[in-house]
């Protein structure tokens, strides 16, 4: 490694002596321990309100830098402080490259890009400068002859040196990467309500395509999936929640279920198990396992009596699902048995005890990993056949779907370069067709980065030059992933948290000490223009149009000077006119540093056509509506940490799993609901508790 490479090797390291897996570890461990931030307290939020909406009436339209902090409790101190360095460490964007990766593969340029959009020759600046950049290598979506092409690029890339017995375990299945996908949806009504149906539904990516969760209703039963791998259908047509049947996953054994969709009278459910084979060569015996994923579907028309029609299987771990109309197309994890040989290997995956034809794997020129990506669809109305299948020899950092095209993002990270690979898979009527592949310069923060809007694929990345000053950009790709047009040199030294795209107008927030929000003019393809940059303190690490005219942002305060958030913030942006964003009022929570519904956008209950939005943090469940001359209102602040009764049955604690519970209305009832229990208010009466049905001791 040169002077230059360990210099700032040893830059963007300072202060990460631990590893953040380890201080999370820490983190959780310790939670339960920890009572919350008193900020998080309803008497505090109601002050914290009360400052604020004070400061709203007198000076309206200005944004408000007001702090709140409040000393909490001293064991919570250790806590905070250590969820802000473990965030800081978080945000650096190291943590982006794989565990076990050589410690150069955390030193990246952009001095020899060749195969990505060349940088303007002029010299970055601060701020956005419209480049001239050269197109992506274009690549098409070619497949593979035969899997002995297969063996050949993943041997030659991951086992000719080391050789096989350093290579992952063989036969076993490993998740591709975290997700984090988002919402870029393109209209203009961004509700979690059937329009015409007084009721939420889950938060998704996508207008028209849906996604599956933990909990759902129909307005009349709750679904909630549990530990045990059963589903509780809960009927709440009554005064109180009363357990109407459970669904036990048939001819699978310990099932680890992971989410479900729900569609009229058909419900259909996603669960893995492993299976396991005994093999002999020359007298030894090997056990090998492997992950398969499992989609069982069933009509619900009594829900007293559900009767499972049809099922199907699929290799590999489960990553995540897409459902439009009456197709769901499944997305796992493959791992191939790499043997010394091309006979010895099992490289085909299996969809229904089908091996995949050679012919439907994709092999990309840059190999990150030997998995593959295997999809398949499914229709609901003939649950037990696999209708197609395509796999995609390739790590996936990002998924994407929009209602005609499935992009698959790979982050590639060596020693020299930092890029994104793009595949586009077109799909109808749940036909899968490869179409296209490019390459982006720079690594996309989330599926937020990425939306497509009348053929094009616009998305926003962050890159170091070759000083190793970091930028970001936007590029818009065409219907071929040919770029089109772009925008280099955004915000230097600062990197991209999030982003939401609306019809022919993009918003995206980067964050260093500041959070600049940016407003860009996507009309014309070729041409995008930056039409505005709000500075604010803090962050906003999830964007959702709230009304016409209000886009609401949930994210942290930072201190101006360090950057180290310092408490939750919820923000809301006026965007009447994209030139001149304007922040109309911000509600700080300080002490809390982690909130995890900010980074799982399913479990936030948001409906502006309702005004509500609820999600979890540090154990409470917090419900906010909005007004735009009193600003954030508190609807209801539901402690789950206090909240422990003992049970009828026995003397043993029972305490709700709020990490895998949904908040959801029905009308004017909201309902907290997870695997441990239901818990309704009556949201017309100060939100007070009308019912409650423990799961445990109902069945």
């Amino acid at each position: 490694m040169d002077e230059k490479k360990l210099k700032f090797f040893e830059h963007k390291n300072e202060n990460h002596e631990e590893r953040e897996k380890e201080l999370l570890d820490r983190i959780q461990n310790s939670a339960a321990e920890v009572f919350p931030p008193d900020s998080l307290q309803p008497e505090e939020i109601e002050k914290s309100l009360s400052k604020t909406n004070g400061q709203k009436k007198e000076t309206p339209k200005k944004r408000l830098y007001r702090r709140l902090y409040k000393p909490a409790a001293a064991a919570a101190v250790l806590i905070f402080a250590m969820t802000a360095l473990w965030q800081v460490n978080r945000f650096s964007k190291e943590s982006r490259v794989p565990d076990g990766a050589p410690a150069e593969t955390l030193v990246q340029t952009e001095t020899e890009l060749t195969a990505l959009a060349s940088q303007a020759e002029t010299e970055p600046t601060a701020s956005a400068s419209q480049t001239e950049t050269e197109a992506p290598p274009k690549s098409t979506l070619e497949f593979v002859s035969d899997y002995q092409e297969v063996y050949d690029a993943v041997y030659r890339s991951f086992y000719k040196d080391a050789g096989i017995s350093s290579g992952l375990a063989k036969g076993t299945d490993y998740a591709l990467a975290e997700m984090a996908v988002e919402d870029s949806s393109s209209a203009r009504s961004f509700g979690s309500s059937d329009a015409g149906n007084d009721y939420s539904t889950t938060n998704i990516q996508e207008q028209g395509v849906d996604e599956a969760d933990l909990v759902k209703t129909d307005g009349t039963w709750i679904y909630i999936l549990r530990m045990d791998g059963t589903l509780a259908i809960v009927n709440v047509d009554g005064p109180a929640p009363v357990l109407e049947s459970i669904i036990s996953l048939e001819g699978i054994s310990s099932p680890q279920v992971h989410e479900f969709y729900l569609d009229g009278d058909t419900l259909s459910i996603i669960a893995s198990t492993q299976n396991a084979s005994l093999s002999e060569e020359e007298g030894v015996y090997q056990v090998t396992s492997r992950n398969e994923t499992c989609l069982f579907t069933y009509d619900i028309s009594d829900r007293s009596q559900p009767d499972l029609t049809g099922s199907v299987t699929q290799d590999g771990s489960y990553e995540t699902s897409r459902k439009t109309g009456d197709y769901i197309y499944l997305f796992t994890s493959y791992a191939p048995q790499i043997a010394d040989t091309y006979e010895t290997s099992v490289l085909a995956p299996r969809t229904n005890g089908k091996a995949l034809d050679a012919s439907s794997i994709y092999l990309p020129d840059n190999l990150t990993t030997q998995y593959y990506l295997v999809i398949s669809s499914v229709d609901v109305n003939s649950p037990a056949e696999i209708i197609d299948s395509k796999a995609l020899v390739s790590g996936t950092s990002n998924f994407y779907v929009s209602t005609e095209n499935i992009y698959i993002a790979n982050e590639v990270w060596n020693t020299d370069t930092t890029s994104t690979e793009l595949v586009k898979f077109h799909y109808k009527d749940g036909v899968i067709t490869g179409t296209a592949a490019s390459i982006v310069k720079g690594y996309l923060n989330n599926s937020f980065s990425m939306n497509e809007y009348e053929g094009f694929l616009r998305l926003v990345s962050t890159y170091y030059d070759e000083e190793w000053n970091e930028y970001n950009a936007l590029y818009i790709l065409d219907d071929s992933l040919t770029l089109t047009g772009s925008i280099e040199n955004l915000a230097s030294g600062e990197t991209i948290r999030s982003a939401r795209f609306l019809g022919n107008t993009g918003y995206f927030v980067t964050f260093r000490q500041t959070d600049p929000l940016f407003s860009v003019d996507l009309t014309d393809p070729a041409n995008p223009v930056i039409l505005g940059e709000l500075k604010v303190t803090g962050f906003s690490s999830y964007l959702h149009f709230y009304g016409e005219d209000t886009l609401l942002g949930l994210g942290y305060e930072a201190d101006e000077e360090t950057g180290i958030t310092t408490g939750l913030k919820l923000s809301m942006f006026d965007i009447s006119d994209p030139e001149n964003v304007t922040e109309e009022n911000r509600l700080i929570l300080s002490g809390v540093t982690w909130c995890s519904s900010i980074n799982n956008y399913k479990s936030i209950l948001i409906d502006p056509e309702k005004n509500i939005f609820g999600f979890f943090c540090d154990s409470r469940y917090l419900v906010f509506s909005y007004d735009e001359e009193e600003g954030f209102k508190t609807e209801l602040i539901y402690d789950f940490y206090q909240d422990r009764i003992l049970s009828q049955n026995s003397s043993q604690e029972t305490i709700m799993d709020e990490s895998n519970s949904r908040g959801l209305y029905i009308g004017d009832t909201l309902y907290l609901a997870g695997p441990s229990c239901v818990i309704a208010f009556d949201m017309e009466n100060g939100y007070k508790e009308t019912g409650r049905l423990w799961l445990n001791e109902a069945t």
